[in-house]
């Protein structure tokens, strides 16, 4: 009876180390820009998160990437007009050429969907910086 206690813990503590691991893939498969995102949560200061986008023949791996859930997240839901909401801090990528922000937003009800925002801030002055929306579906 005394080794009771010890495995509740060990299972507690095994459940709250508990990894979440989902993808997300472009819901436009024309897409000429991020095709598809995983995500490793290991709790809400650790989210690990891959980033694909189109390329020709395969598309191009653009690395790892480290974030947090947004803490802010359930008080966005109370006064937040809209359907979609910060769900994680954005993610910043440094190039030679370009200085990137993902931004991900989940539903608001429906939670197996996201927005992804990119922003490429160029760094050549002959080139436009842009800004897009992509519509993404849990798989």
């Amino acid at each position: 009876m005394e080794k009771m206690p010890f495995i509740f813990f060990m299972l507690v503590g095994f459940i709250t180390n508990a990894q979440s691991k989902y993808t997300i893939i472009n819901k436009d498969s024309n897409t000429n820009g991020i095709t598809k995102m995983q995500f490793e949560e290991h709790n809400a200061n650790r989210v690990y998160v891959r980033i694909w986008a189109e390329c020709t023949p395969n598309d191009c791996f653009w690395g790892n990437f480290l974030t947090r859930k947004d803490i802010s997240y359930p008080e966005y839901l109370q006064r937040v007009k809209g359907n979609w909401i910060p769900y994680y801090h954005p993610i910043k990528i440094n190039e030679s050429f370009v200085e990137r922000q993902v931004t991900i937003y989940q539903h608001r009800t429906r939670r197996t969907r996201y927005k992804v925002t990119l922003k490429n801030d160029y760094k050549s002055s002959n080139r436009t910086d842009t800004s897009r929306s992509y519509y993404f579906a849990r798989q």
